[in-house]
Formats: structure tokens, sequence, C-alpha cells
């Protein structure tokens, strides 16, 4: 599910490029081998934060209905939780509206994602950390890898990271989670890779 940006090569630490595609969870999409000096990850930041984009889609969703039995005798603040969680109205196609990152993999506009990022999205918007705006099209995507590729047109060349080889990345070695979940800038957190290739039986 991951895989390696790539510059001159290193032993550690590497930067995982963390695609938060909901309030809730964080998953992770395409990363990067990169030098970081001994004194921290500024610089690396710095030099990966203009890759980084911001995914605004809309679109639709079947919604079930809402008519749902809550049990009698339910406290009325627990009851009153549930029905602000609970869909309103009927069942059917109801509006949609969700968020992610992603990053900037070519100069000329194409960039990684998750796939349930953008499935089922009828419109893509893409925010650029400087602030820049693009329209974007899904080119291609894969459920089981939650993979989705976008295609923005821009009249410059744009800031881009590079694959590499995951072969390169070790159990233990240093990561850093790059995204901007919200579009009100980027966030960064690390961590390290704790497993390779584990088999989850899913």
């Amino acid at each position: 599910m991951t895989s390696l940006f790539s510059s001159p090569r290193r032993a550690a630490p590497f930067v995982l490029a963390a695609a938060l595609a909901s309030t809730s969870a964080m998953t992770l999409a395409p990363t990067a081998a990169l030098a970081v000096p001994a004194g921290g990850y500024a610089d690396l930041v710095e030099q990966i934060s203009p890759a980084v984009v911001f995914i605004e889609v809309t679109g639709t969703a079947e919604q079930a209905s809402a008519q749902v039995q809550l049990p009698e005798g339910m406290p009325e603040e627990l009851r009153k939780r549930f029905e602000q969680l609970m869909p309103q109205g009927p069942a059917g196609a109801q509006p949609m509206h969700g968020l992610g990152s992603g990053f900037i993999v070519s100069k000329d506009g194409m960039i990684v994602t998750n796939n349930h990022v953008v499935a089922g999205a009828d419109t893509v918007k893409v925010k650029l950390a400087d602030g820049r705006s693009f329209d974007a099209k899904v080119v291609g995507s894969d459920v089981l890898t939650d993979i989705a590729v976008l295609k923005v047109e821009a009249d410059v060349d744009l800031p881009a990271v590079k694959f590499g080889s995951s072969d390169d990345m070790r159990v233990g070695d240093e990561v850093v989670a790059m995204g901007n979940p919200f579009g009100l800038g980027g966030t960064v957190t690390t961590g390290i890779i704790s497993a390779k290739s584990r088999n989850i039986n899913a």
C-alpha cells in the first residue's frame, strides 16, 4: 500500500506521505526517501510541503432510510446524540462532500491520493500549499490498493516528489507522515516502520 519517493540514498529516515481522507482516520499514500539533517526534520518538511495537496470532493451517495427505531427508555441526552448522527430525510441519492490529501508526483500535474478519497466523485478540486487551486480529473484508481491518480492542468511546472523503490524501506526506519487533511495547512508527525508485507487475511 505504500511506496517510496527517491532522492540521494541514505539509510534513514524516510518520508511517509499521509493522506488524511476524512476527519477521523489517517491512511497511507506514497512516500519519500530523502536525507534529513541530524538537527531535525524542518528542512525535509520545507522541501516536501509544496508537493502536498488538499483535495476536496463533491458527489452523490445512496443513503438508507433514516427511519430507525431507538430503544424505549434510552436517556434523552443519549437519544439526542444518536439522532444527530443518523441521516435525515428519505432514502436515495444524497449530496456527498469529502476531504483528503495527496502528493504531486510529476511536474505536469499528476497527483497520487487514496481511492476512497475520490470514489463516487462528481467534481474534484485540488489546492496547493501556495494557495493555487485547480479542477482535477480522476485518471485511474484501484480499490484493492486504495490508490487513485488525479490530473490537473497548470501553465507552469508544479513541485513534485519522485517514486523510488519500496525495497529500500526496512522495519525500524524512521518515517515522517505529511498531509493536509482539512485544507487549513500541512500537518506533520513522525514514527517508525513497524512491519512490511504483513498478511492480515483481508
